[in-house]
């Protein structure tokens, strides 16, 4: 059978057709999964990530240059090759307040509920967030060279299910809160902040406040005495304080916010 040449065109213009479509879909898909709050929360998390690795790197190399360096010279700001780490530093604070950082706060705290549970209380993770704020603050090249080494080492077993994840936190920032509310706890940050304002002044323990920041910190502050004598049924003391102009109507919500810096030294103590 002969095949004409208007056949053979007519054969090729229908294949060229055929992959114009197949592209246009392949494009019309692409675009739309490009334009998903997940896809999109993937590639921040990830692009985020690159750029904290890449800050984490620079301070270790910054770090084995000033070790190189004169001694007697290097610290010093007037020094033409004075480290400086404020760069990396800002960087990091940026990284903080991201969204990807919130993210991060879920995978670590996820992360510190699964050692708890397999008794690892040394799983790195659980400080990952106390080393940065450390690393943020820290002008020290050496020092922040190894602190950065350290940080970077963490994400030697980081896998490609791990970065979706922290972007599930992020496309569905209700989950994401809700998370960390019920994993407060596995937060070795949060936990110990939590716990701390879990310990506070209420009615039995307020006199004892009283006692201790009149007898211990040596507070003069005739409110105090009118609560001390109120408890102790001592009239002379009320009588004085009115006189000197104390306010006998003083809540003693206003006592333990007065003396707020006060309350954690004395739940140490009263623990």
């Amino acid at each position: 059978m002969e095949v004409s040449f208007s056949d053979v065109v007519a054969v090729v213009s229908a294949g060229v057709a055929l992959l114009a479509l197949f592209v246009s879909l392949y494009a019309s898909f692409v675009s739309q999964r490009i334009a998903t709050s997940d896809f999109k929360a993937a590639e921040t998390v990830k692009s985020e990530t690159a750029q904290f690795i890449a800050v984490l790197r620079s301070l270790v190399i910054k770090g084995v240059v000033y070790s190189q360096q004169n001694k007697e010279k290097r610290d010093s700001s007037d020094f033409e090759g004075f480290i400086d780490t404020r760069p990396e530093r800002e960087a990091i604070e940026k990284f903080m307040n991201s969204p990807t950082a919130l993210a991060y706060y879920s995978f670590v705290a996820k992360k510190s509920k699964i050692a708890r549970g397999s008794g690892k209380n040394e799983e790195e993770w659980r400080t990952f967030f106390l080393l940065l704020a450390e690393l943020q603050h820290t002008n020290h090249p050496w020092h922040a060279a190894k602190s950065a080494a350290q940080l970077e080492r963490m994400f030697d077993g980081i896998r490609e299910e791990d970065f979706r994840e922290m972007a599930n936190y992020l496309s569905d920032l209700p989950k994401a809160i809700s998370f960390l509310l019920s994993e407060r706890e596995h937060d070795v940050v949060m936990h110990v902040m939590v716990k701390h304002d879990d310990k506070e002044i209420n009615r039995d323990n307020f006199i004892e406040f009283v006692k201790y920041l009149r007898e211990v910190k040596k507070v003069d502050d005739l409110e105090l005495d009118v609560f001390w004598a109120a408890s102790s049924d001592d009239v002379e003391l009320i009588k004085y304080a009115s006189e000197k102009g104390a306010n006998l109507q003083v809540t003693a919500d206003e006592i333990i916010n007065r003396y707020r810096e006060y309350v954690a030294e004395f739940m140490e103590r009263h623990d």
